[in-house]
């Protein structure tokens, strides 16, 4: 048994679209190059993305933009041990690479079945919604297109705005505990699990 499908039938001119639409969001023209391995993609696949900032943890009391994202039902019986690792594999590097043009200077921080990230605060928050609302949707899609059924993946994503502080154990806040609540707010849970 094989994750990978083929793609099912769209229309030429809106996979065109998408494609370029894409390829502007997620193009890093400093970075070309700068993936985790020597290998090469193949035919038709991106180049891995690097991982985000090493040195990029905000300073105490600065005002940062935390993105926080959830698989769902990423625990969920019907998935197979192998496929949780894709999916956890795969959930990074679908929202690095929509995130490409800021990601070498986030802060990272795996949580699970997410992402715990602070945006750096000199990006105006609106640009970053902009890579969220479109490039990470289109991501989902490409990726969903690829894998069976149980290696699939919806995401929700939370967003809040305020001071971090930065520890030993990572960035905390009140600006975290608020994304985090409303990641896991149930009126959120049910919109997401009622949608497409």
């Amino acid at each position: 048994h094989r994750d990978l499908h083929s793609f099912p039938t769209r229309r030429s001119s809106d996979l065109t679209v998408e494609r370029q639409i894409y390829g502007r969001l997620t193009q890093n023209p400093g970075r070309h190059g700068a993936g985790r391995s020597n290998e090469k993609p193949a035919a038709g696949q991106d180049e891995p993305v690097a991982d985000c900032g090493t040195e990029a943890s905000p300073s105490d009391g600065q005002y940062s933009l935390i993105i926080y994202t959830d698989v769902v039902g990423f625990g969920a019986l019907t998935r197979s041990e192998a496929q949780r690792q894709v999916v956890a594999r795969e959930m990074r590097e679908v929202t690095a690479k929509a995130l490409t043009a800021i990601w070498g200077r986030c802060s990272c921080e795996g949580r699970g079945d997410g992402l715990l990230i602070a945006a750096p605060s000199d990006v105006p928050s609106a640009q970053v919604l902009e890579y969220l609302l479109i490039a990470l949707p289109i991501g989902l899609k490409r990726h969903n297109a690829l894998y069976s059924e149980g290696a699939q993946m919806k995401l929700r994503v939370a967003l809040d705005v305020g001071p971090v502080t930065t520890g030993p154990d990572g960035i905390s806040g009140r600006v975290v505990i608020g994304a985090a609540r409303l990641l896991e707010a149930e009126a959120f849970k049910d919109a997401v699990r009622d949608g497409d």
